[in-house]
């Protein structure tokens, strides 16, 4: 869903990529999978060294990163230009191939030179969160960045947000940037660390009531706040990870695909199928581990 500011931020940014067109052909914009996409600009991240080293930095600004994919990015949640979606799925025939969103053409051809604007700015978001990264190198916790959720009274127009409080209230959002646990780590946790201009835009006309604690430490708030934004900016920091056995696996993980990719064992670029089986089979081991202890 929707989940940030209004369409004003869209528009600026399809302007500012509008102002590439007669520099590149190929043209898209991130608009959802916020932390994966500001991580894999950041240098010897997990998620850059799978699959952003062939990333040039163009630009950035207040607004957004801009930045050349020299072997394109084939993911399907971005908007694109016109010349960019005809040449995914009208350049070439493959018959034999079933092609129905445009990462099933990631493994049968790339695309050279694609201008890709990051906003800085989370615009979209998955409901459910980062499942589809647990085991993986780039893992972001559901502690991290939890799940969306639909609140009560969201279907009657009746939701009731409680602000800046440590205790847990039923019936209500409790939201507290200060508090360190939510509510399905702690029963006295909460169910968003958010500041109140950033809770979720779809909720906006929905929302009956207000409560807001005036007593709340405006320095420590703002101290939080700023500690919640860097854990969504860089989820694969170690400083920004709880220490568990998930943590350790996690940073074994890491520690043999950055010495993999370092020591040029083997040339990788952003396309799964050119992992080696060898590193599959061990990360699968990895993760047998892992699961094997949270049994």
């Amino acid at each position: 869903p929707w989940i940030g500011r209004g369409a004003d931020y869209v528009d600026e940014l399809i302007s500012l990529a509008s102002n590439y067109e007669s520099e590149f052909k190929y043209i898209s914009i991130k608009y959802t999978h916020f932390s994966e996409a500001l991580s894999i600009c950041s240098k010897n991240s997990p998620i850059n060294l799978l699959y952003g080293r062939d990333i040039v930095s163009i630009e950035e600004n207040s607004k957004a990163k801009v930045i050349l994919r020299k072997k394109g990015d084939n993911t399907g949640a971005q908007i694109v230009n016109k010349n960019l979606l005809n040449y995914w799925f009208s350049s070439k025939k493959y018959p034999n191939s079933r092609v129905i969103r445009s990462e099933d053409i990631r493994y049968l051809y790339l695309t050279s030179n694609q201008l890709v604007v990051i906003p800085k700015e989370e615009i979209c978001a998955h409901f459910d969160g980062f499942p589809h990264t647990l085991g993986t190198n780039h893992e972001i916790a559901d502690y991290q960045i939890p799940p969306l959720l639909i609140p009560k009274g969201f279907f009657t127009g009746d939701i009731k947000i409680r602000y800046g409080y440590n205790d847990y209230r039923e019936g209500w959002v409790n939201v507290n940037p200060i508090n360190k646990k939510y509510i399905f780590e702690d029963k006295n946790g909460v169910d968003l660390k958010t500041e109140l201009d950033k809770l979720p835009s779809f909720w906006n006309n929905r929302i009956s009531e207000l409560d807001i604690n005036n007593d709340i430490d405006p320095i420590k708030l703002k101290q939080r706040i700023n500690e919640n934004n860097e854990v969504i900016k860089k989820p694969w920091s170690l400083l920004n990870k709880k220490i568990t056995f998930g943590t350790i696996m996690f940073f074994i993980r890491y520690l043999i695909l950055l010495i993999w990719v370092r020591s040029y064992l083997v040339k990788l670029t952003h396309a799964d199928n050119e992992r080696r089986d060898f590193i599959k089979k061990l990360y699968s081991f990895l993760r047998m581990l892992r699961t094997s202890y949270m049994k």
